[in-house]
């Protein structure tokens, strides 16, 4: 289901001439995916599990091979499945058994499932430029623009993307900033879909509103949990007189 999440960007690239096929995006980045994020864990642990991997990019046309190739080889050495909500409130794993396992166990429910779901959106937005035609010779800009559109549609959690806000009020903003990075680029993304709508484009603002409908009915959509609690908060203070 969170894979779903790369749609609303995938049609907003279709609406400005990529010309590709969303569903057939996604559909190819699934293996890709999550052999991608299996081969990464494999060399985080130093163990090597690429051979899956490597078979799947030998039944591809020397062409298709390469690119592929220096598509892993990209989001690799660029962290892009390494930007996990677990590291945006690391546990310390202090020298005892207690903190290494808790350690273990974010990794094992967090980071590698994340990673995984990164993956195929890292491969979706590949799948669609490529599509497109639009970065014929020049396969680096491509993987950037990938590796961008992954930021946005699946949060970049690192130190230094963080909100300026919270960067300034020295630990205090630490804690305060503490899994708000995701609310808030909720909240950003809606505002990016807002203004493609403004400009003529409605394309990801109507994905965007089916999906978190579906998904999350009524309470997912922006605003809407915030009105329902203000609500909530100003019927408990008034006597049902008042109210």
């Amino acid at each position: 289901l969170q894979t779903t999440a790369v749609l609303p960007y995938l049609m907003d690239l279709r609406a400005k001439g990529y010309k590709g096929n969303p569903l057939s995006a996604i559909a190819s980045a699934m293996p890709l995916g999550i052999m991608m994020a299996h081969g990464h864990w494999g060399r985080v642990l130093g163990k090597e599990m690429d051979l899956p991997l490597s078979r799947m990019l030998g039944s591809l046309s020397a062409e298709e091979g390469k690119f592929y190739s220096q598509a892993l080889r990209f989001a690799e050495d660029n962290g892009t499945v390494s930007r996990s909500s677990y590291d945006e409130s690391p546990i310390d794993s202090g020298r005892n058994m207690a903190t290494q396992a808790v350690d273990i166990a974010g990794k094992l429910t967090m980071a590698y499932p994340e990673s995984i779901i990164r993956s195929i959106a890292y491969f979706s937005y590949v799948d669609m430029l490529k599509q497109s035609g639009k970065y014929k010779g020049d396969d680096m800009a491509l993987f950037q623009h990938a590796d961008e559109l992954v930021s946005m549609s699946m949060v970049d959690y690192r130190q230094g993307e963080r909100p300026m806000m919270f960067q300034k009020m020295g630990t205090f903003g630490n804690l305060a900033n503490t899994l708000q990075t995701y609310p808030m680029s909720f909240y950003n993304q809606w505002i990016y879909f807002a203004k493609e709508a403004k400009k003529g484009n409605m394309a990801p603002i109507m994905m965007a509103t089916a999906l978190q409908g579906s998904l999350a009915g009524l309470m997912g959509l922006p605003f809407v949990s915030d009105l329902d609690k203000l609500y909530q908060t100003l019927k408990s203070f008034l006597t049902p007189k008042q109210w």
